[in-house]
């Protein structure tokens, strides 16, 4: 919906520019505050009203402008009914004409104040010339938009605002200045909190409401109780509130006494509540640097824009297109995430760190997870923290020994011998690309310690089998979990089933942060060790930029350390600084609320791709999923059965020449990488499978960016290859 704010840069003009921002295309005007972005507009001026109108063309427009000095108004009726009634006629002639939807910001001046609070359908009889002019353009509306037109009424409206003229904000500021601030003690009414007003409006206008709707708080009280409240929660001096009757104050224009807005009506219909006075100010305490806030809110407004310009997704052209076999998918709210993260600039983990772990700790059913840089450095931390001696009789040693797969990346087998462990190799399975139980237990020696297996391109090992052998054995085991993401084993999510899992965030993966990893676990020992090794492999548990967690952060004796040497500087481990920086988990915060739907587009994506090569099966070994498996694929893996019509080079470069990326099962056989030369090992058999997929296997993508179009032409070029073979 494109939306029209006329006012954008007024009080809560602001305020309904960024609510309306967040999922419509939004305009907005100024008339003489000039704003970055905002098109100016005199609404007084008919031609200048259908000008800008007509060249943004919006579906609704929004009216919170007016002249709303009430005093004002009254001395000079002429310019009131210029600015506050004819103004309005021009944006409500434009929209008749145009058929297009308004709303009117009004007030509760429109009542003489005798028996408030007032619901929509009570008998108005305004007492002062602003009230009037009010009422006059409500008919108006009532007249000439009775089905598109709505109203939203509202009273005493309060928040941060730069220039500082609501009630609230003049308060605080002359009371924090120690001046005696004057009150009327005989004006009630119901005040209304300026971003739930935003919020209240844009329900109603995406409820498609029309008619008279009261938009205001839902408490009635004076205006020196309001000041009360607000010298409470601002731990101001009540003292310096003077409370004086409204004859008093000698006011030009008539003031309703007993006004007030029952929002009932609101309430049932859009099922919204206003805060309490209390509430909202409490949040704007918590909230107190406007100025600051407001400029954060237009630098998003600006980025949701230019990710809308910059990366929303570029038409497809089939055979132009490359089609990448994973990719990052995104959309503003990471890139807002982002940017909010380094406007703090606290740099390294901060807040984001702890939103986004417990968010996932919540998610995995875990509840210990642990940040790091990379999934690499995830993997190196598992290992790592099964050598710390908080393990005590547990602890891995120099030559102890650990099964895994030569198939696989090198960050699996690396952290074991960068711990002086041994790597066990054994055999991959074809199709399901797995470790069998029958080769783990030829692997086992009495100096087998754990299972460090990743669950291959989101294919979930056999969990009932391993798990069972590893416990009658006293074996740890360590699931990376890199490319697998949300698959599960009989309904168990991996990285959760064994002792230890590790995630990558690489944009690659199935959510991203760009670089980045998490370790989790069940057992708070190794979480200790964990997070000992990810941070210099110091004792303490503070977390960064806190100190004395423990409350005796100068109150140890260890090792043969001083008495009392700070505790955030005492080391026992040797460790690392692996963490990452908080603008990673804050892109990862937003890429967490998106995890289910691209688990569910690569599952959709495989299996389109699946179903489409059954008939190539002869020529083709494709992925078969355990039995109770539930995988989240991380790619399409195909291997080329020996035959003599073509081989797996031949396809590949087929595919890559029409623009679709294939990549190897990463170092194929690592044994016989330059890097892995004359490591200390041990190695089950001949690994023949593992050669055979070196030879013979590669995969493609079904990340969330490919679309069903995507995927018919992977589809269809595959099915060209074999019929350009005969086949």
């Amino acid at each position: 919906m494109k939306v029209l704010i006329i006012g954008a840069s007024g009080f809560l003009g602001q305020e309904l520019y960024q609510e309306f921002s967040e999922n419509h295309e939004t305009f907005g005007t100024y008339c003489n505050h000039q704003t970055h972005n905002l098109l100016k507009l005199d609404i007084t001026k008919r031609e200048d009203v259908n000008a800008v109108l007509s060249l943004i063309n919006p579906d609704i427009v929004i009216q919170p402008a007016a002249q709303p000095w009430v005093d004002f108004c009254e001395q000079q009726p002429e310019e009131s009914y210029k600015t506050n009634v004819q103004g309005a006629y021009h944006v409500i002639d434009w929209c008749q004409q145009h058929k297009k939807k308004y709303v009117f910001v009004s007030t509760d001046y429109v009542f003489d104040g005798k028996n408030g609070p007032y619901t929509e359908d009570a008998a108005v009889q305004p007492l002062n010339v602003y009230g009037q002019h009010k009422l006059l353009v409500e008919q108006y509306i009532q007249e000439k938009l009775s089905k598109s037109g709505l109203i939203a009424r509202t009273t005493t409206v309060f928040g941060w605002e730069s220039a500082g003229k609501n009630f609230v904000a003049k308060f605080i500021k002359t009371l924090q200045e120690g001046k005696e601030f004057t009150v009327p003690k005989d004006q009630f009414a119901t005040p209304t909190y300026v971003e739930d007003l935003a919020r209240a409006i844009r329900a109603l206008v995406e409820a498609e409401k029309s008619g008279i709707y009261h938009t205001a708080g839902q408490e009635y009280m004076s205006r020196v109780e309001f000041a009360e409240i607000i010298a409470d929660i601002f731990n101001l001096n009540k003292s310096l509130i003077r409370g004086i009757s409204t004859a008093e104050l000698k006011q030009p224009a008539n003031r309703p006494l007993n006004a007030g807005l029952v929002c009932k009506k609101a309430e049932q219909e859009i099922k919204f509540y206003f805060k309490k006075p209390s509430e909202a100010l409490q949040y704007m305490k918590e909230h107190q640097n406007y100025a600051a806030e407001s400029i954060k809110k237009s630098i998003f407004q600006q980025t949701k824009k230019f990710y809308k310009q910059v990366h929303e997704q570029k038409l497809f052209v089939a055979g132009k297109t490359s089609l990448p076999y994973a990719g990052r998918v995104f959309d503003e709210k990471e890139i807002i995430n982002a940017v909010d993260a380094s406007l703090d600039f606290w740099l390294t983990l901060g807040k984001y760190d702890s939103l986004f772990c417990k968010k996932f700790s919540e998610y995995l059913n875990v509840p210990f997870v642990t940040l790091v840089n990379s999934g690499s450095s995830a993997n190196l931390l598992a290992i790592t923290a099964l050598c710390s001696p908080l393990l005590k009789e547990k602890q891995l040693k120099p030559g102890d020994e650990i099964i895994t797969l030569a198939a696989g990346f090198p960050t699996t087998v690396n952290p074991i011998i960068m711990n002086n462990l041994v790597p066990v190799f054994v055999d991959i399975e074809l199709g399901t690309y797995d470790i069998s139980l029958e080769k783990i237990k030829q692997a086992y020696s009495p100096k087998t310690k754990a299972i460090f297996v990743a669950h291959t391109l989101g294919m979930p090992f056999k969990f009932d089998e391993i798990m069972q052998f590893a416990k009658e054995k006293n074996l740890f085991v360590i699931e990376d979990s890199c490319d697998a993401l949300g698959s599960t084993y009989d309904g168990k999510l991996v990285g959760t089933i064994g002792d230890i899992g590790t995630f990558s965030f690489y944009p690659a993966h199935h959510m991203t942060m760009g670089e980045g990893g998490a370790v989790v676990t069940k057992n708070p020992i190794l979480k200790r060790a964990i997070e000992s090794y990810r941070d210099w492999g110091r004792i303490c548990w503070c977390a960064p930029g806190a100190s004395n967690t423990c409350k005796r952060r100068f109150g140890w004796k260890l090792g043969t350390l001083p008495e009392g040497y700070d505790h955030k500087y005492i080391y026992n481990h040797i460790g690392y600084n692996l963490k990452p920086i908080d603008v990673q988990p804050a892109i990862g915060l937003a890429q967490l609320d998106k995890l289910s739907s691209f688990i569910a587009a690569r599952k959709k994506n495989f299996s389109l791709i699946h179903t489409a090569l059954q008939k190539y099966s002869s020529y083709l070994i494709l992925p078969q999923k355990n039995p109770l498996a539930d995988p989240s694929w991380f790619g399409y893996i195909i291997t080329v059965r020996d035959n003599t019509l073509f081989t797996k080079p031949e396809l590949v470069q087929y595919l890559e020449n029409h623009k679709i990326a294939t990549r190897e099962l990463f170092g194929g056989n690592l044994l016989r990488q330059p890097a892995y030369e004359g490591i200390a090992c041990r190695r089950v058999g001949e690994l023949k499978n593992t050669d055979y997929i070196m030879q013979n296997t590669f995969f493609i993508g079904v990340y969330p960016g490919l679309s069903e179009e995507h995927i018919q032409y992977m589809i269809d070029t595959i099915e060209n290859f074999f019929r350009e073979k005969g086949i």
